[in-house]
């Protein structure tokens, strides 16, 4: 058994982050435990590209085993299940060598994330299987004469875009319950560009349409056979619908009483220490937690240096804070691999920026460099 001390990292997404910069900081008598549940980290950013487009699944999965260098004292634990955690110690689902199934810690951080229906996030556990279905994926929507895409978001514009770029001749429908794309935070000018490029490509975009699905139809899969679908526009058919919303924290492992009302870590909005007595040796980061800011992963990754300054604070008992700030309002959608439009504070850009910033190489540079692929 190790004489180090542990901290444990439960979620490897955003957690990575903080991982890479912990492992600069922390002093010798301890550790950083990473846990995953899968077998490989999935970049989020690439998965509705990864959908559509063959061949591209493959940059989309980083192998976690070897995340830290050989011969680090720092140990990361992927396809391991997290089913309890305290203030003294995570339980694990299966024993895991050298720790069996409970690790003891000095400090832990939640960065679990929000749950997402695929391709948001890994169908699978092991790396192959979640491949294969992201192939299948592709090979469903190729096939799909008709595809609904239901949430007027990030998400459901990306698809769209992603669909046409390799498709350009599918019918695709765009519904959205909003009088706009995207939230009415943002300025007009910046949605407007997505609609109008949007019907460049022969998107159809319907506004204040609320749809109702039949049970039958499950998120990003091929229907059997078409079903009809009442919109504001009038029957429409389809084969392929993509549930664009429905996004939740994935914080099942805390008491009720650490969550607010959506179901979020109540964290303390400077340090990221989740505010609950009972669990006040672990912070939060990403998703999961209710900090101020958006929910994506730039903003989870923004939040790893204040994290790891005031984890080291807390092991040399000092009481100085690293305040976390909040990015400031930032938004970049890409529309296929040369479309799109952002908004930098009050700024919004157009396709051109758009392409060279995220929808060429989906920041795949960031994902390799985080994951040391």
């Amino acid at each position: 058994m190790s004489d180090l001390k542990n901290v444990v990292i439960v979620g490897a997404s955003s957690g990575a982050a903080l991982a890479r910069q912990l492992e600069k900081k922390l002093p010798s008598s301890h550790r950083i435990v990473l846990i995953d549940s899968n077998e490989s980290a999935y970049w989020p950013i690439g998965g509705l590209r990864a959908a559509v487009k063959p061949g591209s699944e493959e940059q989309m999965f980083a192998p976690l085993k070897g995340f830290f260098k050989e011969g680090s004292r720092h140990v990361v634990l992927p396809l391991t299940k997290v089913t309890a955690i305290s203030n003294s110690s995570v339980t694990l689902e299966e024993a895991r060598d050298g720790f069996g199934t409970e690790i003891a810690l000095d400090l832990g951080v939640i960065a679990t994330g929000s749950t997402y229906p695929s391709p948001m996030r890994s169908e699978d556990a092991v790396t192959a299987e979640a491949k294969a279905a992201l192939k299948k994926k592709q090979d469903e929507v190729a096939r799909a004469e008709s595809i609904l895409i239901v949430g007027g978001g990030p998400v459901g514009i990306e698809f769209a875009g992603e669909v046409k770029d390799v498709h350009p001749d599918k019918k695709v429908t765009l519904c959205t319950s909003g009088k706009t794309l995207l939230s009415p935070d943002w300025k007009p000018a910046f949605p407007s560009k997505l609609h109008n490029q949007l019907v460049k490509l022969g998107v159809t975009v319907q506004y204040e349409a609320k749809i109702d699905l039949p049970e039958s139809v499950n998120s990003a899969e091929l229907l059997s056979e078409a079903v009809e679908i009442s919109t504001p526009a009038g029957p429409l058919k389809t084969d392929f619908v993509l549930i664009a919303s429905g996004g939740k924290p994935n914080t099942q492992l805390l008491p009720d009483a650490a969550l607010d009302d959506s179901k979020r870590i109540k964290v303390n909005a400077q340090s990221l220490r989740v505010e609950h007595a009972e669990l006040d040796k672990w912070f939060a980061i990403g998703d999961a937690n209710n900090a101020p800011g958006s929910k994506t992963y730039m903003s989870a990754s923004a939040q790893a240096p204040a994290v790891a300054a005031n984890i080291v604070a807390a092991l040399f008992q000092s009481n100085t804070i690293k305040a976390y700030k909040p990015p400031g309002a930032i938004m970049v959608v890409p529309i296929g691999t040369s479309g799109g439009a952002s908004q930098l504070s009050i700024v919004v850009l157009g396709e051109w920026v758009t392409s060279l910033a995220k929808g060429k190489g989906l920041l795949l540079g960031m994902f390799k460099g985080t994951y040391g692929i």
